[in-house]
């Protein structure tokens, strides 16, 4: 970990989490917990998520890219919920609505 601490000693302010000498995350801390605005990196340092988080979890909106999708959206303790819009790796949008339909169409290979 790079960044500040509290006067406990736990994470707090801008700082940056590493994992295997790999940035993790960049972002905001409230007392050890990733808490305001923040980006989430894969292990090898590919943006996955930016976005808000709060007590530690995905929070409020944010944007996510897994595979050749990217969902932009709200999230709720830690998990995406309500409407959303999906792109694909051309950023056209190729689903829009609630993201429980957009799961239902992955399911069924319809997007």
């Amino acid at each position: 970990y790079d960044g500040g601490y509290s006067k406990k000693g736990l994470q707090h302010g801008y700082g940056k989490e590493f994992f295997y000498g790999n940035v993790a995350y960049k972002g905001e801390f409230k007392l050890g917990m990733r808490h305001g605005h923040g980006k989430e990196y894969d292990v090898h340092g590919i943006l996955v998520f930016e976005g808000e988080y709060k007590d530690n979890l995905r929070e409020g909106l944010g944007e996510e890219c897994f595979g050749r999708l990217r969902y932009k959206g709200k999230y709720e303790r830690g998990q995406a919920v309500g409407y959303g819009e999906v792109y694909n790796k051309l950023d056209q949008r190729v689903f829009i609505g609630e993201y429980k339909e957009f799961l239902k169409k992955m399911k069924s290979r319809s997007v």
